[in-house]
C-alpha cells in the first residue's frame, strides 16, 4: 500500500479525502497528529527525527499526543519519542549540527526558546542564554560557517523581530540587531 507518511502529507496538503480510506495502516491517532518540523542526518538517510504534535482543535473526531520530537532509523515507517527535558508544546524548527566533536540537535521550541540535544535527542535542555524571551519565531544555519546559527524572536514590545546569533553551537545567543525588524 501506499506509504503512511506520504498519505498522511497529501490529507494536510488539502486532499480532503481521510488518509485511512486510502490506507488502514493509519491509526486515527496518527491522523489527527501532524509533523511540524524535521531534520535529516546527512551521513545516513533513513535516519530522521521529527517534530509532532496535534492537529488544531476540532480537526478530527480524536484527540492526539501532546507535543513530542521523535526519531526515526528506517526512512520514517517507526518513530521513538525523544522528548525527556522538553516542554509539551511545538518544536516549530529542528536543525542537525555536526560542527562540534559530537552531533548537537536544536529545537525551536514555542513560547520557550531553544532546547539542545547531545545525545541524539534523548534528552534535552534550554539553550537560551542571552535571548531576552522564548518566543523564537525561526532558527537557522549559517550556509558556510559551522556552528553558527540566527534566530529570530516575535511578540513581547521592544523585543519583537530582534535577531540573534550563536557563534558557538547554540549555547548562548547575542543580539544582533539594533531595532525590532
Amino acid at each position: 500500500g501506499d506509504n503512511p507518511m506520504a498519505v498522511l502529507y497529501q490529507h494536510l496538503e488539502g486532499n480532503k479525502q481521510p488518509p485511512r480510506s486510502r490506507n488502514p495502516l493509519i491509526t486515527p491517532m496518527l491522523e489527527a497528529t501532524i509533523l511540524k518540523a524535521m531534520a535529516l542526518d546527512p551521513n545516513d538517510p533513513a535516519h530522521l527525527w521529527g517534530s509532532f504534535g496535534p492537529r488544531e482543535p476540532g480537526t478530527s473526531g480524536v484527540i492526539a499526543p501532546g507535543f513530542m520530537v521523535a526519531e526515526s532509523t528506517d526512512m520514517g515507517r517507526n518513530w521513538v519519542p525523544r522528548k525527556d527535558g522538553l516542554p509539551d508544546k511545538a518544536s516549530k524548527k529542528l536543525l542537525l549540527d555536526e560542527s562540534g566533536s559530537s552531533r548537537r540537535l536544536l529545537a525551536a521550541v514555542s513560547d520557550s526558546g531553544v532546547y539542545a540535544s547531545s545525545d541524539g535527542a534523548r534528552s534535552w535542555s534550554s539553550s537560551s542564554t542571552g535571548l531576552a524571551h522564548g518566543d523564537v519565531r525561526d532558527l537557522v544555519a549559517h550556509p558556510s560557517i559551522p556552528g553558527t546559527y540566527w534566530c529570530v524572536l516575535a511578540g513581547r514590545g521592544s523585543s519583537a523581530g530582534i535577531v540573534y546569533r550563536s557563534d558557538d553551537r547554540g549555547a548562548s545567543w547575542q543580539r544582533v540587531s539594533s531595532e525590532s525588524l
